[in-house]
């Protein structure tokens, strides 16, 4: 289940999805500390690898939380790989991914806190059926933004909040 961010933080979540260089997609789904959906993105995107359609969702979700100028966030990915290149970017820069890992790097240099942590599939629910949206049901290219959880997800929102929100 969906566990909240410490108090004062908000927390993002994304997911990538990726059958094919064609046929990738992104989403993030981002909360305050009791729960309550703040923002939410579906996109569709070219990407070579599972890896590059996780970090296009991360950067995308960075993006978007500082546009609404938080300044404490929890991202969690449940990619490992990823948590350990983003916390160390600077060894993974000359790889297949460094434009990506220097893009999401660079986000993370700006003035705010962004602490990242790895979880598992299983409470990343939400994000894994809006990454599934971006990739079936979008145009290339395309970023859907979401104020309130679209009905395909919100039941999984509904039950990941029981006990959180007043």
């Amino acid at each position: 289940m969906w566990a909240p961010p410490q108090k004062g933080y908000h927390k993002l979540n994304t997911d990538g999805s990726w059958i094919n260089v064609d046929n990738a997609g992104g989403r993030g789904v981002m909360r305050c500390e009791k729960g309550i959906w703040v923002s939410g993105y579906a996109m569709k995107f070219n990407a070579m690898t599972v890896a590059s359609a996780e970090l296009m969702a991360i950067r995308e979700g960075l993006l978007r939380a500082w546009s609404k100028n938080i300044k404490f966030l929890e991202l969690e990915t449940y990619v490992d790989a990823l948590t350990k290149m983003l916390k160390d970017p600077k060894s993974f820069e000359d790889g297949d991914l460094g434009n990506l890992i220097r893009d999401v790097a660079s986000l993370l240099e700006r003035d705010w806190t962004v602490q990242i942590f790895h979880t598992s599939r299983s409470v990343n629910l939400v994000a894994d059926k809006l990454a599934y949206m971006g990739r079936t049901k979008f145009k290339a290219g395309e970023c859907v933004p979401f104020t309130y959880p679209p009905a395909d997800c919100f039941d999984l929102y509904a039950t990941e909040i029981p006990d959180m929100v007043p």
